[in-house]
């Protein structure tokens, strides 16, 4: 006859195990909750296909396309590409019609068919739209733009993380306030990345685009972006604007142009077939190289200042001012090559301050064509000719008397002038 020990008996027993076997698993086993299910209807624990991918498919069924589009955008809302697009003659590869959409490439790549036209990779296509967004995939030969936001002024919208070539109209286009960061335009017909008013452009390159590299309307700003190999200029702004930290190199005109207003900061445009570096009235340029440029290094128009730049090996002028500048600080070496009269530091008109400046074997060290400046403690020596200044400014040159070795805590002679604004060859 079996036997069942009693209850109590169970449990010591168990509890005795338990604790042979080690505290884990008896603190597992006192910690084991009810066996018998709470009351109700049973309920799932998972997510829905919605709340995994809640957002929407480029595809025929969710966004089918119509007669100058193969897949068109109606609704606000984030949607991705599921896949590569291969364009059709004569329609968008993604048209968007309405605000308030992020569209995400998702890596995938949209190619065009080609030729010249009215279609883009990626387009907004009525007036009035904002808070677009299209990220992280490429966009490549299309007839017109690879992602054109700019033809209808979207406003208030960005680009990230796209690569467009090979587009037969711009890279990028976007409207007023947008922001473009981490793209790339290579090999397009028309200018590589371009925004309007108040656009912001940042870590982008722009390499052998047929027109200008990178572009901006007014009151914008491009930082941490290189243009290089492109037709025309390598960074153009409009009027109050920055650029800072930008490269420009080997450019069809000048590498940088700066509209009135606008400030270059710690940026360098080398090899350029125009300027390095080109500013209208009123802007700052500081910090800067322009070197190997087959005009001049700097130019700039009216009441500019330019400091603590540097130039180096352009064919004409060093650095070149018009009316009522500063220029200050700078060093000039070996500019002024081309036939020609040329100068390290040229000054064309009047009222302008040139002040400790640098100038070396240049054609000419300062070249001054108009009275009514001020040239103070500048220093110039190995030029063709150090001194080149016309009757009318306030300039006091100085050759500089050579001291004997030094060795010790004193010592030298005066340089040849105590007045505290002469300038000096040596």
């Amino acid at each position: 006859m079996k036997v069942t020990p009693p209850r109590s008996a169970l449990s010591i027993a168990t509890l005795a195990l338990a604790s042979a076997l080690g505290g884990g698993l008896l603190v597992s086993l006192l910690a084991a909750g009810p066996l018998n299910p709470p009351g109700g209807a049973v309920t799932s624990t998972y997510k829905t296909l919605t709340e995994v991918e809640p957002r929407t498919a480029i595809n025929a069924a969710n966004t089918p396309g119509d007669a100058d589009s193969l897949f068109k955008i109606t609704q606000p809302g984030s949607y991705y590409l599921t896949g590569n697009i291969t364009g059709a003659a004569g329609k968008h590869g993604v048209e968007i019609a309405t605000s308030g959409v992020t569209l995400d490439l998702n890596g995938f790549d949209l190619v065009g068919a080609g030729g010249f036209g009215t279609s883009d990779g990626v387009s907004v296509t009525a007036g009035g739209l904002s808070h677009i967004a299209v990220v992280n995939g490429s966009v490549r030969g299309w007839a017109d733009e690879g992602v054109d936001l700019g033809t209808f002024g979207a406003f208030n919208c960005r680009i990230v993380d796209v690569l467009t070539s090979d587009n037969s109209g711009h890279g990028i286009s976007a409207g007023n306030n947008c922001t473009v960061t981490g793209c790339s335009a290579y090999q397009n017909a028309g200018i590589g990345i371009f925004t309007s008013i108040a656009g912001t452009i940042s870590n982008c390159s722009a390499y052998v685009n047929a027109n200008t590299g990178i572009a901006t309307g007014d009151a914008s700003t491009i930082s941490n972006c290189t243009a290089s190999y492109n037709g025309n200029f390598g960074l153009t702004t409009g009027i109050g604007s920055t650029v800072s930290s930008c490269t420009a190199r080997t450019n069809g005109v000048s590498g940088i142009y700066a509209a009135g207003g606008s400030t270059v900061l710690g940026s360098s445009a080398n090899s350029n077939s125009g300027d390095g570096i080109t500013a209208i009235d009123g802007c700052t340029i500081t910090n800067c190289t322009a070197a190997d440029n087959a005009t001049r290094g700097i130019g700039v128009n009216n009441g500019c200042q330019i400091t603590a730049c540097t130039t180096r090996n352009n064919l004409f002028d060093g650095i070149v001012v018009n009316y009522a500048c500063v220029v200050s600080g700078n060093n000039c070496n070996g500019d002024g090559t081309a036939a020609g009269t040329h100068g390290g530091i040229r000054v064309l008109g009047q009222a302008n301050r040139v002040e400790s400046n640098n100038v070396t074997y240049a054609q000419r060290g300062f070249l001054v064509d108009s009275g009514g400046n001020v040239i103070a403690r500048n220093t110039a020596t190995g030029c063709t000719v150090n001194w080149v200044v016309v009757a009318g400014n306030k300039c006091l040159v100085v050759a500089g008397v050579n001291s004997a070795a030094i060795n010790g805590s004193s010592g030298g002679v005066s340089p040849g002038s105590t007045d505290p604004s002469a300038n000096y060859s040596y």
